[in-house]
């Protein structure tokens, strides 16, 4: 499958998948909402990240490929309160998001670029580290944050 995305894109998915999404096909669990569950969440989720992983559900074209390559360890994202920054190689983003349900080191949530764009991602806090999935085109995937 061939798209039509600009080189920048790969870091901005990178950066919105990283907020930190979880994998919904690990066991099927679903948050369980409760008081203040959203907002331990969101404190959780505060500070510094550094993306280790992401597997794209589709092959990238090789280009993007190594883009994506080029921001595996390197880029960190950074967020505080309802914004996140993201910086790795050639990549500076920024954008805000929000979590729509949280309980059990589970959350859903959608993340928006700068243009106002929402991709919707699920997470899973795992000790230091953090596995996501982002569920919009073009960049469905999954992937792993982990606490330099």
């Amino acid at each position: 499958m061939r798209f039509n995305v600009k080189p920048w894109t790969i870091g901005c998915f990178v950066a919105l998948c990283a907020f930190g999404s979880l994998s919904s096909g690990c066991g099927g669990s679903k948050p369980a909402d409760g008081p203040g569950s959203v907002a331990s969440a969101g404190q959780r989720l505060q500070g510094d990240w550094r993306v280790k992983t992401f597997v794209p559900e589709s092959a990238l074209e090789a280009p993007l490929q190594g883009l994506l390559s080029a921001q595996l360890g390197a880029m960190t994202v950074n967020f505080v309160g309802d914004q996140y920054h993201a910086s790795g190689p050639g990549m500076d983003i920024h954008g805000r998001y929000e979590l729509k349900t949280a309980g059990n080191d589970l959350f859903d949530g959608i993340v928006y670029d700068a243009s106002n764009v929402g991709y919707r991602v699920t997470g899973q806090f795992q000790g230091r580290a953090l596995e996501f999935r982002s569920y919009d085109s073009a960049w469905r995937g999954s992937g792993t944050l982990e606490r330099p």
